[in-house]
């Protein structure tokens, strides 16, 4: 079963720190005439679990659901006296928040209206510099040793540190300069927990980090991070 982690680094002495394996997804509520539809029935469905969450819409059509499980889902909106409306294509990332608006048609709750569009997604955190990498990243490139946190380098600002000494003190793993931090100012994290090895990448004495089976998607979170992250 794919896990989820978030790798989130900083400047300086500070260092890379994630969320756990939970998103939101937000948006608003609106009639066909652009106002605010409040008490309207919002309902997230995970589309592998069958898990739901439900919420009402504020007097401003607003509704925001928080501390979902990422992954696939459908976003179902009910209210008397209007058209059922069901969003099925909607994606909780990690670090990410999916915007879902609806506009409801005036009609009976039986009839509903499907959306077929992509799910906007905003970052959490959106001073932060940060990237994503997916699931699709992870599953199709090679990787020597099948070291996920390889993949890390790929992004901006995230090179190896070559005169950085791998022993028994900095640990084996691979030594990566974030933002221009050095390599034991960084900290990683799996599903909310700490994985740091004496500030520097967690690995076996070989060097790399084995798991890319129990890994979905990981982030790289550089300076300007929200307060979540410690």
């Amino acid at each position: 079963m794919h896990r989820n982690v978030l790798l989130a680094c900083t400047l300086l002495a500070e260092a890379l720190w994630s969320q756990g394996r939970t998103g939101s997804i937000t948006g608003t509520v609106t009639d066909a005439a652009g106002g605010g539809v409040g008490d309207a029935v919002v309902t997230a469905e995970h589309s592998g679990t069958g898990a739901t969450r439900t919420v009402s819409t504020a007097r401003d059509g607003t509704y925001r659901l928080m501390g979902l499980e990422l992954g696939p889902y459908a976003v179902i909106v009910e209210k008397t006296g209007f058209k059922t409306s069901r969003h099925d294509r909607v994606r909780l990332e990690v670090d990410r928040t999916a915007v879902v608006d609806f506009q409801l048609e005036i009609g009976d709750r039986v009839e509903s209206i499907v959306v077929t569009g992509e799910a906007r997604l905003i970052e959490a955190a959106p001073s932060a510099l940060s990237s994503l990498v997916d699931a699709a990243t992870i599953d199709r490139l090679p990787l020597n040793g099948r070291d996920y946190i390889q993949l890390a380098v790929l992004q901006a600002g995230a090179p190896v540190a070559r005169a950085q000494d791998r022993n028994i003190n900095l640990g084996f793993g691979l030594q990566i300069s974030f933002s221009g931090s050095r390599p034991f100012q960084n900290a990683f994290r799996l599903d909310g927990l700490t994985t740091t090895y004496n500030g520097s990448t967690p690995a076996s004495i070989n060097g790399v980090t084995l798991g890319v089976d129990a890994v979905a998607e990981f982030s790289v979170l550089g300076s300007t991070y929200g307060a979540q992250y410690g």
